[in-house]
């Protein structure tokens, strides 16, 4: 039986080579068995769909000499979850509207409705995006109501959903422009504040930024989790764990499949992530260290991207949602501390003279226990650079 350090080490040895085969999209580190935990850690590998099994454990096997189980799962490609163009959003808008889980079976529209909506006082889960008129914008997910350390309010999301490929954009709307076919001028909210640069043929290790209101009071320190227009579902979220742990289950609210529940699945996960248009580069593939995997059933669609997913058992913010598979079963996300740390933020809380205050912080992984998300190191936080106005 493998421990979950012995997993570790071993997938930090090889995911490189592993990621370089073209049938391969992600490694990470997961139970060999998730309904026996105590059964031992696997090495978790993601492949296209329509790969044998065999030939890839074979493979895997072969390139690891060690006797370390492996799970293989046929994710297909990990893909991000907003458009990134106007012809393409609108496209999408207009296929959501159909069905709003994108699936064969058809799925009642009336609880993910109010997600979509122009919602005021903005709570986190509703729908957001930039416009760059006239051919360019996104359509995705408002995460989480944040503050910084002087107390003012932004909107986290993903870099893809605030920030024009690697720019800063005109103007970002709720609801997302052309949400339903329809533009709105009185929808903008806010302007981008700062993000993280995507890179290519680099390592990344996150999609994120921050929004700034045009007024402090238009942002709700809240979470939408259902409801109607006029009697939104909303609760506190009280702050952020710094360590979720595998096979944890967490729930997200996002613009397309409203309120869902998940499980992590895979921590420590390298993936390639494809669909992001960086600078001159369409549709290009990037790739991603040190995220979680979080499976189950329709929980991740375009326009979901953004989403942050909490802890059931209490709502503290766990993950940032950014990409996922075809099919909606698994999502792609980044530790939530790790954005944190990086804009230097804490959840935002009702209270305060402001009407804001800082939500707490909890969840720390237990010493040498790597069935926590584990922090990034000290040479990894370097690679990572704020971009800021001018």
């Amino acid at each position: 039986m493998a421990t979950m350090y012995q997993a570790f080490l071993q997938k930090n040895k090889i995911s490189m080579k592993l990621l370089s085969r073209p049938e391969i999209v992600g490694v990470g580190i997961g139970y060999a068995n998730p309904e026996r935990p105590d059964c031992g850690a696997a090495i978790i590998i993601y492949t296209r769909k329509n790969i044998a099994a065999t030939e890839v454990k074979q493979m895997v096997t072969k390139i690891m000499g060690t006797s370390i189980p492996v799970r293989i799962i046929a994710s297909g490609q990990f893909r991000t979850g907003a458009a990134s163009t106007m012809k393409r959003k609108l496209k999408l808008v207009r296929k959501i509207n159909r069905n709003p889980a994108g699936a064969k079976k058809k799925v009642s529209q009336r609880s993910q409705i109010i997600f979509r909506q122009r919602i005021r006082p903005v709570p986190a889960g509703v729908s957001i995006g930039y416009l760059a008129a006239p051919k360019h914008g996104s359509v995705g997910t408002a995460g989480l109501i944040v503050v910084t350390r002087n107390g003012k309010p932004y909107i986290l999301s993903n870099n893809h959903v605030l920030v024009r490929a690697n720019k800063f954009s005109v103007g970002l709307y709720q609801p997302a422009p052309f949400e339903n076919g329809q533009f709105k001028p009185g929808d903008f909210i806010g302007r981008p504040f700062l993000f993280v640069p995507l890179r290519l043929n680099q390592v990344n290790f996150m999609d994120a930024a921050i929004a700034k209101p045009v007024s402090d009071n238009l942002l709700n320190p809240r979470y939408l989790i259902g409801g109607v227009r006029n009697h939104p579902n909303l609760i506190v979220v009280p702050g952020h764990l710094l360590s979720p742990q595998l096979g944890a289950t967490l729930v997200k609210s996002g613009r397309t499949t409203g309120f869902v529940t998940g499980i992590i699945q895979a921590i420590g996960v390298s993936a390639k992530i494809s669909g992001y248009d960086i600078g001159n580069v369409e549709n290009a593939t990037l790739q991603f260290d040190n995220q979680i995997t979080i499976s189950g059933t329709n929980i991740d669609r375009s326009g979901d991207s953004g989403g942050v997913w909490l802890r059931k058992s209490d709502h503290f913010a766990a993950a940032l949602n950014f990409a996922g598979t075809s099919d909606g079963s698994i999502s792609t996300s980044t530790p939530i501390a790790t954005v944190m740390n990086t804009f230097g933020l804490r959840v935002a809380a009702p209270g305060g003279a402001s009407g804001f205050k800082q939500g707490s912080i909890k969840g720390a992984a237990p010493k040498g226990n790597y069935s926590y998300i584990q922090p990034l190191s000290a040479e990894e936080r370097k690679q990572i650079k704020v971009i800021s106005p001018k």
